[in-house]
């Protein structure tokens, strides 16, 4: 039986322009995503590429119970999130990745919204659901390769648990005899429904001290949600090709179960 594989899009192997991306949160997730994203764009240029384009939209400010939890200083306080971050990238690196300090918004002519890859990390099930809709509606299409949406990588967890998912557009896949080739992911809510009946304060609490927030979500899970998500990411542009689409993690029993293509 044949193994299923997804190859990624003509343009990630051979681009003429930096692959775009859109990060949606820069939280305690997010803030971690978006600095492995410039560990990635720097390997992927040693390596001849030419690397990403991100630009990164938070309207939040950094907040005292933010530090350690999340991938900002002492200094970052009173600062908003996207702007503190990638201000600090962009010296680091040698980059010019754009900060929005603001929702992200599907109307907003005045703000990019298309991209190559999108990246949500959101603790709202309601912003994933329309996220879906937006995503899969004849809205959102690029006219140039540089803004051609591609695919869209869901991360989310819990105290302890967390998942992240990698969906994408019908992207036309080359034929083989050896493998099983799958054209479409399915988005996190393709697979498993909608999300917005997650959006309870059990799941995502509802206090702002550190001892609380510590209570109700591990120091530590932001960060391996990162890595798992991030590394599957480099290894869809880096060797165009993936067999997993994402995993459940699970830090309490240390174990992680794979999403499969189907």
């Amino acid at each position: 039986m044949a193994n299923n594989i997804h190859f990624a899009p003509n343009y990630f192997h051979n681009p003429t322009h930096p692959i775009s991306v859109i990060l949606i949160g820069v939280g305690g997730t997010g803030s971690l995503v978006l600095t492995r994203l410039a560990r990635i764009d720097f390997a992927l240029k040693e390596l001849g590429h030419a690397g990403l384009d991100v630009t990164a939209f938070d309207n939040d400010t950094v907040e005292r119970n933010n530090i350690g939890r999340q991938n900002f200083s002492i200094s970052d306080i009173g600062e908003n999130k996207a702007f503190a971050l990638i201000g600090k990238i962009n010296l680091a690196f040698g980059l010019h990745w754009n900060a929005i300090t603001e929702h992200y918004s599907f109307n907003n002519r005045e703000t990019p919204k298309k991209a190559n890859i999108f990246i949500t990390c959101v603790d709202s099930g309601k912003f994933r659901d329309k996220f879906n809709v937006w995503y899969n509606s004849d809205d959102l299409d690029g006219s140039y390769s540089y803004n051609k949406p591609f695919y869209w990588l869901d991360l989310g967890n819990s105290k302890k648990q967390g998942q992240f998912v990698l969906g994408s557009k019908k992207i036309e896949q080359p034929k083989s005899n050896k493998f099983n080739t799958i054209e479409k992911l399915k988005t996190i809510v393709e697979r498993f429904g909608t999300t917005e009946k997650y959006d309870t304060i059990e799941i995502q609490g509802n206090s702002c001290s550190y001892n609380s927030k510590l209570n109700q979500q591990s120091l530590f899970i932001n960060d391996l949600m990162s890595v798992y998500a991030t590394d599957l990411l480099f290894e869809l542009i880096h060797t165009k090709r993936i067999t997993k689409q994402g995993a459940f993690v699970n830090l309490e029993t240390f174990k992680t179960n794979p999403i499969n293509l189907f």
